[in-house]
């Protein structure tokens, strides 16, 4: 289960909702969650709802674990230049936090017009350097290199997928063929294509082919 953090609330407010989120009377069989900062793009910000969960790890039950989603839009402000703030999430921001020991793992959304499969090597080659594994959102829309990246990045799950092409799905069950190498773990999330209107992740295709398949919840 996946549970986004907003940023406007003071750190106190902040996790007592998150806690209550977490209330064994409302999830009685959740044993774990992970727990992603609502992407705001500003250190500050990040750090903060970061520390929250921090704080809940040690006042609830269940496992959880903090990813840092720097990587899921581009700021305005950067007019269109994901090079430029791909190097402000690698040189800055993932620096800064990882030193804090405030995340388990990064994550990257590779899609047309946000990120391409070259930025999810540049964030994992410098989530490498803290031990830090790397999930990864790709092909919600398009097909674009990002399984293929996160393959050869030894990502922990690819997920989304409601554009998952023969050739994608090919892909994946080589990956899973391989004893040497991590195996991303797919994962679903019928929530989003329910919200958006979109295609669902062909799940019945990835199970017929010997794939596992994770599906997530969303708890805005």
């Amino acid at each position: 289960m996946i549970f986004y953090l907003e940023n406007r609330w003071r750190i106190g407010i902040l996790l007592k909702m998150h806690i209550s989120r977490l209330n064994p009377d409302v999830f009685m069989i959740l044993e774990k969650c992970q727990i992603v900062p609502k992407v705001t793009q500003m250190l500050n910000t990040e750090t903060k709802i970061l520390r929250v969960i921090q704080k809940a790890k040690t006042q609830v039950t269940q496992k959880i674990w903090a990813t840092f989603l720097g990587a899921h839009a581009l700021p305005a402000s950067f007019n269109g230049d994901s090079d430029s703030y791909i190097d402000e999430v690698c040189l800055k921001m993932l620096p800064s936090i990882a030193d804090k020991g405030l995340i388990d793992f990064v994550d990257i959304f590779c899609e047309k017009n946000y990120f391409s499969p070259r930025h999810i090597d540049q964030l994992s080659t410098s989530a490498s350097k803290y031990n830090i594994p790397l999930k990864a959102h790709v092909n919600q829309f398009n097909s674009i290199g990002g399984i293929q990246a996160a393959i050869n990045n030894s990502a922990w799950s690819v997920d989304h997928l409601e554009c998952l092409t023969d050739s994608d799905l090919n892909d994946l069950i080589v990956a899973f063929n391989n004893e040497s190498k991590r195996k991303p773990i797919p994962v679903a999330l019928p929530g989003c294509s329910l919200f958006l209107d979109i295609p669902f992740t062909p799940a019945r295709e990835i199970i017929d082919s010997n794939l596992p398949l994770a599906k997530r919840d969303w708890h805005h």
